[in-house]
């Protein structure tokens, strides 16, 4: 759904913002935009303000979660 209105054109800020309003869960977001790099060769056409809160976010979601040590014994 996402990549097919992302390749109809419309606008990925739209696209996003009706994710994040439908509660869309992160790690979904971060599979999705994953599929349409790979689909787009790189990121995808993004407005240039959303390129570098994009990737970080991607960064942030797919690290390891940390485990506090009082619950990691």
């Amino acid at each position: 759904e996402l990549a097919r209105r992302w390749l109809a054109g419309e606008p990925w800020g739209v696209v996003a913002a009706d994710l994040v309003a439908g509660g869309v869960m992160e790690g979904d977001l971060v599979r999705a935009l994953q599929q349409l790099a790979d689909l787009a060769g790189g990121l995808p056409r993004l407005d240039p303000a959303f390129r570098d809160p994009v990737a970080r976010l991607r960064h942030r979601l797919l690290r390891p979660p940390v485990v506090p040590a009082d619950l990691a014994e």
